[in-house]
């Protein structure tokens, strides 16, 4: 029996021995106050005080046997403070198990907290690190990028440099050639001349030889 169907039997057990102690102790006190006293005052004084005494002592044995009674009727062969005492001791059990699965409830929740916020601390160092590589390799791209750009412009100064060192050359070359040939022209100019001055002479020669 749990603990609601005691309540329910208890109810209907209380309401019977209440009537039933209203209508034992009516009886008693009926019987009570027909009673007729003889003798001293002392004397009645005595004799009303037992047979009050005898009339409690009869109201609470057949209270008893009818709880008793009630009891074996409502209860069965356990008592009704011994059939609390299980209901009781096992409302007890039934609390401490509750208690006990709310524990590992409450135990299991922490542990899943503490393993979910485990797993996001971690999660959030992989990304900071995933991070921090991209930013790194980024900073190293930018860095390689300077340095390639660094090395064209090199490259490009140094093309233009020699492009500038060989037109120099041949610009210089141009020249010499220029003052060679020049050089050349007037040496054949003069050697055109002197063949002329040459020519010139031998033919006043060949006139004068003519002439004697």
């Amino acid at each position: 029996m749990d603990k609601e169907g005691f309540e329910h039997l208890d109810s209907e057990f209380q309401k019977e021995m209440n009537e039933a102690r209203q209508r034992i102790s009516e009886k008693h006190h009926q019987q009570f106050l027909q009673k007729q006293y003889s003798g001293t005052r002392e004397m009645q004084a005595q004799a009303r005080a037992k047979d009050r005494a005898d009339m409690q002592a009869a109201i609470q044995k057949e209270l008893e046997e009818e709880r008793q009674k009630r009891e074996q009727f409502h209860f069965g062969d356990i008592s009704r403070e011994e059939l609390l005492k299980n209901i009781q001791a096992q409302e007890r059990q039934k609390q401490e198990e509750q208690q006990q699965q709310h524990n590992g409830q409450q135990q299991q929740k922490q542990e899943e907290e503490r393993r979910s916020f485990a797993e996001a601390q971690k999660q959030q160092r992989e990304e900071e690190a995933a991070n921090n590589r991209r930013q790194e390799a980024k900073k190293k791209e930018e860095e390689q990028q300077q340095l390639d750009e660094q090395a064209k412009n090199q490259q490009l100064e140094a093309v233009n440099d020699n492009k500038k060192k060989d037109l120099a050359v041949k610009d210089k070359f141009n020249q010499e050639a220029e003052n060679n040939t020049v050089k050349m022209e007037d040496y054949q100019r003069r050697m055109k001349e002197h063949a002329q001055q040459k020519e010139q002479l031998r033919q006043r020669e060949m006139d004068n030889e003519r002439g004697r």
